[in-house]
């Protein structure tokens, strides 16, 4: 396995790595990659999943809503779940608690997203109240604040230390405007907001002493800033024309390397006769240490560059149907490079995602995305009467596999969802939206009766599952008179 690419049953925002497990971060089910590149579903039910990394140990809540999680679980070495309930009172979406020094300190929300602090000093227990707008960050043995348009850095005693004014982004491919990394803060000074096709002048990236709040230097460049990252000593940065590095200590340039995306999207866009400006790549530029990726929404490539900023192979077309997201974070954990896609088209905003997984040590120039292949299925077209149709899933299970529960359980929910989302009436526009579809979809899995001991409780969950996914999408029969139905048998073989 060199490049692998994985089909996931939800959105992939983060990761976290324990071990020899990468943990999905994931609202709706827990489940892992292991270091076989294994799909490790070990907690699958109707409820909210939250997962947080706590004294070096990943643990995966569960609750029935986001601020009333009631179980927390731990994956052992071999792949066991343990439940570890005295965690629980530790997290939840609405309240961050942590300790600092002489401090005790819960981050509170309220119904309208407004943040405070409330602060108990352990030695006489008094409380106090900061009205910071922000969530909490460690680094470095400080706490800083992170609010919308500011960083603060705090004194020990929880008062301002320094505050820097710096916006938090939310325009393609900017996720990470503004981060903490080592003894530094960098974040990117937008000259106009990335989401115009106008032209746009250069962006600033600033690099922030924690210590201090002082900049200790910042560079201007001649395009917009479409990426930004710190590696080990350096910051990488992507423009739509070019590809940096720069020494994060000094702001010295090490590296600069034509962008792939160049020529390929910087077009210019005329509406009758008059010059709109050009359409952006959405490029990013990332490494794990060991190469330079260079992604695009645009054609849905990837190209890998050396160190060096040297073409190493690529252009990589990802499947067809998904497409790179310069805000989706990339990551490097437990030796290899994770590189999350969605889908690119409309219709399946809520069905397809996938996680594009590479062994940077095994790399060859030669080297292409492989998609994972999953159970033997066929889509069965059902004609009932001149009104009326339906669907059926027949699936074949791979007992031989080692993963054969878990990867018959994920494809059957996504194709299934697939089904509803490609036929059904929706929100979206589907080209293949069915008006004669009645919202039955029948899944049909031949196997042992061994396997369908294995599988039948989650099957069972995977029905309700599906049926609570389309309520709350919207997504009906294409008749727009019935609700999404699944029902499940076996065929034994």
């Amino acid at each position: 396995m060199s490049m692998m690419f994985v089909p996931t049953l939800e959105f992939l925002g983060k990761l976290y790595c324990d071990r020899d497990f990468v943990y999905l971060a994931g609202a709706e089910h827990a489940a892992v990659i292991n270091d076989k590149v294994n799909y490790k579903i070990f907690k699958y039910d109707i409820g909210v999943y939250y997962v947080r990394n706590i004294n070096g140990g990943v643990s995966t809540y569960f609750g029935s809503e986001y601020d009333d999680y009631h179980s927390c679980y731990q994956l052992t070495c071999d792949e066991k779940v343990v439940e570890v309930p005295e965690l629980v009172q530790l997290v939840s979406e609405g309240i961050d608690s942590f300790n600092f020094k002489n401090y005790f300190i819960n981050v509170l929300t309220n119904d309208d997203y407004e943040t405070h602090w409330e602060v108990i000093n352990k030695a006489g227990g008094e409380q106090i109240t900061f009205n910071y707008d922000g969530y909490a960050v460690h680094q470095n043995g400080r706490v800083f604040v992170r609010e919308y348009d500011a960083v603060i850095g705090l004194e020990e005693d929880l008062t301002v230390r320094w505050r820097v004014e710096c916006d938090n982004s939310q325009a393609t491919g900017f996720r990470r405007s503004r981060f903490f990394a080592d003894s530094y803060l960098i974040y990117v000074s937008f000259r106009e907001e990335p989401s115009s096709k106008k032209p746009w002048p250069g962006d600033t990236v600033n690099v922030v002493c924690l210590d201090t709040g002082n900049i200790i230097w910042s560079y201007t460049f001649d395009n917009p800033v479409m990426s930004v990252m710190h590696h080990n000593n350096s910051i990488v940065v992507g423009t739509d024309v070019h590809g940096f590095i720069l020494d994060a200590a000094t702001g010295d340039m090490t590296l600069q390397f034509a962008s792939p995306y160049n020529i390929m999207d910087m077009k210019p866009v005329y509406i009758d006769g008059d010059y709109q400006g050009q359409i952006r790549s959405e490029s990013r530029l990332w490494t794990d240490g060991h190469y330079l990726y260079f992604t695009g929404s645009s054609g849905n490539q990837l190209h890998i560059y050396t160190m060096d900023g040297c073409l190493f192979s690529g252009p990589h077309q990802i499947p067809q149907g998904y497409r790179f997201e310069a805000k989706k974070q990339c990551f490097y954990l437990n030796g290899k490079s994770y590189i999350p896609v969605s889908t690119d088209d409309q219709a399946f905003n809520l069905v397809d995602f996938g996680v594009v997984i590479i062994d940077p040590l095994s790399l060859t120039p030669e080297t292409s995305i492989t998609l994972e292949a999953g159970p033997e299925r066929a889509l069965v077209h059902q004609v009932h009467d001149k009104k009326t149709e339906s669907y059926q899933l027949k699936m074949t299970v791979d007992e031989a596999a080692g993963n054969a529960r878990d990867d018959l359980i994920r494809y059957a929910e996504i194709e299934v969802k697939r089904i509803a989302a490609r036929f059904g009436d929706q929100r979206w526009t589907n080209k293949e939206k069915n008006k004669k579809f009645n919202g039955q979809i029948q899944l049909t899995i031949t196997g042992s009766a061994v396997m369908k001991q294995t599988c039948q409780k989650m099957l069972d969950i995977l029905v309700e599952r599906v049926h609570l996914w389309a309520k709350e999408s919207d997504i009906d029969a294409g008749n727009r008179k019935e609700s999404i139905k699944v029902t499940w048998e076996w065929l034994t073989k």
